[in-house]
């Protein structure tokens, strides 16, 4: 199925439920909520973090009545980006921990006292190294610099030291992260013009070779790598893109507007929420800051992923599109004009045994890709999804989507088994041990998991009939 990723304001205009615009969307979530797959990521939580309110958990709740656990995201230590199950709730404990933490790195209060004395041991030792900072031409900046420089710089002090500058380091980022006092804003000024001026840092840098025609070019990529490594050696696309999406910005390139509500925080989750959709099939968004910097991003990468407002959404429900069969009958016909009935001028062959079928609709809104094997006389017919990126293999509330839309049109399989059973068969998935789902003997249908890893269907043998005919 499409896999499906909604913007934070799309799911708190849902829940809220009083522009008639989202009012169909609900409408049209209820009909067609199980031929989706929707997902939700950190992003999502962060937007809410600085709510002090109960209203948040009330915000999740909602969240998780279309989501359910289907949760993605990256790890800092395996460099991974993976789904796992988690409810939003789940998420948010997670992130207070690490939000506390960032908001008191330095407090020496904590429960755990090896902690506290390590803390302390460092302040020690980096209050007597001295940063040898060059301050005499501070008098000749603008104003804006010398209030920039000073939100990073002890700029009052005679002699800095490395704790100086870690402790307002750290200040810095707190307030950035709080959209305190427009930090960002500022930030995003100087420097920005510092770029284009080619002042403020020693290179030369024409921003005006980062678009061409209106697309991101080599330049601009060439840049954020060489930026990215120097700050970490050790970087991933995960590192690269939301650096990306921040340059965007500060460069001016379909640059966001800055107001206390929306400052460095806001618009860095909205580089997460880009970089999450970019698994997905669909970002549905009506920030137009979101959407500009990901089709430009996504255009720039090659990712296929569509972006969309609201309405265009729900154009594409209205018009049928992407909604799964919810017949036999349904099912059969697609197969048959996507799958049987092609002319074999568009198949490619691979071997004469193997042969690539493309469908032109996708079938239980999830099999995008096929292939005609044939053993002899007996033809079989493999469907499965195309491999588009890292993510494309189901996670485990997919597997379950298209397990429950074969038992409602195929009923319970040979052995009884029916619709799918989290608590037993994820277990079975993780440990390579899934049952599988079986219908019929000659032809029979196969629903299994992993076939190389891959979740398929496969359809036969058909008789020797179809196999002639074909010859």
């Amino acid at each position: 199925m499409a896999r499906v990723y909604f913007d934070t304001n799309v799911f708190s205009n849902l829940k809220s439920n009083v522009n008639s615009k989202f009012q169909g969307l609900n409408e049209k979530l209820n009909l067609y909520k199980e031929s989706f797959s929707f997902v939700f990521s950190p992003a999502h939580i962060r937007d809410k973090q600085n709510d002090s309110t109960e209203k948040k958990f009330e915000d999740f709740d909602f969240i998780e009545t279309i989501v359910g656990d289907n949760h993605i995201s990256y790890s800092i230590l395996t460099h991974e980006t993976s789904f796992y199950p988690a409810t939003p709730r789940m998420v948010f404990d997670d992130l207070a921990k690490e939000k506390n933490f960032l908001e008191n790195f330095w407090d020496l209060t904590s429960e755990n006292e090896d902690v506290n004395q390590l803390k302390a041991s460092i302040l020690e030792k980096t209050s007597q190294q001295i940063v040898p900072i060059d301050l005499s031409k501070f008098h000749e900046q603008s104003e804006e610099q010398k209030n920039f420089m000073s939100m990073i710089i002890p700029t009052e002090k005679d002699v800095i030291t490395l704790k100086d500058i870690m402790l307002k380091t750290t200040e810095y980022i707190r307030q950035m992260l709080s959209n305190s006092g427009n930090v960002y804003k500022q930030t995003r000024d100087i420097i920005g013009e510092g770029l284009k001026l080619h002042a403020f840092i020693n290179e030369h840098i024409d921003v005006n070779k980062f678009l061409e025609n209106g697309s991101l070019t080599s330049d601009f990529w060439e840049y954020i790598k060489t930026k990215v490594g120097e700050q970490k050696v050790d970087y991933s696309d995960y590192d690269l893109y939301l650096f990306a999406y921040s340059a965007l910005d500060f460069f001016g390139i379909n640059k966001d507007g800055i107001s206390k509500k929306n400052g460095y925080r806001n618009i860095f989750n909205d580089s997460l929420h880009s970089y999450y959709a970019k698994f997905c099939d669909y970002l549905i968004t009506d920030d137009k800051g979101l959407s500009q910097k990901s089709k430009a991003l996504f255009e720039s990468l090659g990712i296929q992923t569509k972006v969309l407002s609201v309405q265009d959404f729900i154009d594409l429900l209205h018009e049928g599109g992407e909604v799964a069969e919810k017949t036999l009958t349904e099912f059969l016909n697609k197969f048959s004009r996507n799958i049987i009935n092609v002319d074999a001028k568009s198949k490619k062959k691979l071997s004469n045994e193997y042969l690539i079928i493309s469908p032109k609709e996708r079938l239980l809104n999830f099999f995008d890709d096929a292939a005609e094997i044939r053993n002899g006389k007996d033809v079989y017919f493999l469907l499965k999804r195309k491999n588009m990126h890292s993510l494309s293999k189901l996670n485990y509330g997919e597997i379950e989507i298209v397990i429950n839309k074969c038992i409602q049109l195929l009923g319970k399989d040979k052995f009884s088994y029916g619709r799918f059973d989290r608590e037993s068969e994820i277990d079975e998935i993780r440990n390579g041990k899934w049952r599988n789902r079986l219908w019929g003997d000659d032809p029979y249908i196969l629903l299994r998991y992993p076939h190389n890893g891959e979740f398929c269907l496969i359809f036969g043998p058909f008789n020797n009939v179809y196999a002639e005919n074909y010859q």
